[in-house]
């Protein structure tokens, strides 16, 4: 079974709801959107860190949302960009994922690790608690 990329939050969710469902899909990422449309993407670790912090809060602070644990910037890369652009981008990203538009139409996430399969050298795979281990 393939882990699914991405799930879709509101960003008005609550942090702890939004990391419960990035756990339980497989997700490491969530696509955040307001009013339909995908402004972000935030990974499971700053759901978790905001999830935390609300969990260990005191009852009268407010639960933190998705929306106040966004990174600054989101990458969006062109859906007809070049491997290694998206590359580049993802590399300047702060979190392992961009948005993917053909035009003004949002097509999808680009992770990382999607980016790092298609540009190994064929055979070449994580090998168990070791690192890159090439051909095994």
């Amino acid at each position: 079974m393939t882990r699914p990329p991405a799930v879709s939050v509101p960003a008005t969710e609550s942090a702890v709801l939004a990391y419960a469902l990035v756990r339980k899909s497989g997700a490491n990422l969530a696509v955040v959107h307001r009013g339909g449309e995908p402004v972000s993407i935030v990974d499971a670790h700053r759901l978790h860190r905001a999830a935390l912090r609300t969990l260990l809060a005191d009852a009268d602070t407010p639960d933190s949302t998705v929306a106040s644990c966004l990174p600054q910037r989101c990458v969006r890369i062109p859906a007809d960009a070049p491997l290694s652009a998206a590359a580049a981008a993802l590399l300047r990203s702060p979190v392992p994922a961009a948005l993917v538009y053909r035009g003004s139409t949002f097509i999808g996430v680009l992770a990382a690790d999607d980016v790092l399969a298609a540009l190994a050298p064929h055979g070449v795979h994580a090998g168990p608690a070791s690192g890159a281990t090439a051909g095994r």
